[in-house]
């Protein structure tokens, strides 16, 4: 993946990994993401920490309990 996405390509590819249930890779575009912006996540807008959270649970444990 090329590091020259946009914020909302990034944000965009790790809803459509989230979808597909590939949560890796939903948390290695939203790394990616916080690499690009030079700044951690945590301090992103609230959909994007959701997004990252719902990543970290998909991960970590049932695929529902992020929903």
């Amino acid at each position: 993946m090329a590091a020259t996405l946009g914020r909302d390509q990034y944000v965009y590819m790790a809803k459509l990994a989230e979808q597909a249930e590939r949560y890796e890779e939903m948390v290695q575009f939203m790394e990616q993401l916080a690499t690009v912006e030079d700044r951690v996540v945590d301090r992103a807008e609230g959909r994007t920490r959701s997004t990252r959270r719902g990543a970290l649970l998909g991960l970590l444990g049932d695929p529902q309990a992020h929903r």
